[in-house]
């Protein structure tokens, strides 16, 4: 939407009603159910300005997402440890866990799970910058980009079943676990640069690294 003379602010509170009226009707009907009608019949708009807004009913998840997160990720990363990052995100997840259970299970057009997988990204972009400077460990940027993938579906993953689960994991407990897994492998890496005897390594079923493989 191209916004001229209506103020930020008011497109702001828009939106933040039609996302309200959104998970108010979450609690009540499967997301399947709701139509731009219904929702905007909650919110107390007219049905046309939904689309100065978004898209379709999926961005509205994604909105309702990206609003929450950005306060908690997005905006504190340049100065929170990533670990009180970590468990702010897991607490937010825990307090909005009805919602996102709804959000995840729709298999049709899932946006909270893609914008959910690009917050986490951020985050592990963090988690790898951190422990590169801090033990001067350089990685190549293709292995870097692998790590990256990896870990951000592996996260992702796991936050999803967390979430989804009827008896999930306490709260300390899943941060506990998440964070000694990231740090598992980030100190694995920097055992290997060192070339510390610690760090147990099978040989390779070949004769030379395969290309590409990271420096030592």
């Amino acid at each position: 939407m191209h916004i001229t003379e209506r103020s930020w602010v008011d497109v702001l509170h828009c939106q933040k009603k039609i996302a309200t009226a959104t998970k108010e009707l979450m609690s009540v009907k499967p997301f399947s159910q709701l139509s731009v009608t219904t929702i905007m019949a909650e919110a107390h708009l007219r049905r046309q300005t939904f689309y100065d807004y978004f898209e379709d009913k999926y961005a509205v998840l994604a909105w309702i997402y990206n609003d929450d997160i950005q306060a908690i990720i997005k905006d504190n990363l340049d100065y929170e440890h990533w670990t009180v990052v970590l468990h702010h995100m897991l607490h937010y997840f825990q307090a909005n866990q009805a919602f996102y259970q709804k959000a995840l299970a729709i298999h049709d057009q899932n946006a909270p799970e893609q914008a959910i997988s690009e917050h986490i990204t951020q985050l592990i972009e963090r988690v790898l910058t951190e422990f590169s400077h801090k033990e001067n460990v350089k990685l190549s940027p293709a292995y870097r980009d692998f790590l990256q993938k990896i870990l951000t579906a592996s996260l992702v993953s796991e936050l999803r079943q967390w979430i989804m689960s009827p008896t999930p994991r306490p709260l300390d407990l899943e941060t506990k676990y998440l964070q000694t897994f990231l740090e598992d492998m980030t100190n694995g890496v920097v055992l290997r640069h060192q070339h510390d005897p610690r760090y147990l390594h099978q040989p390779f079923p070949h004769a030379n690294p395969p290309t590409g493989f990271p420096n030592q």
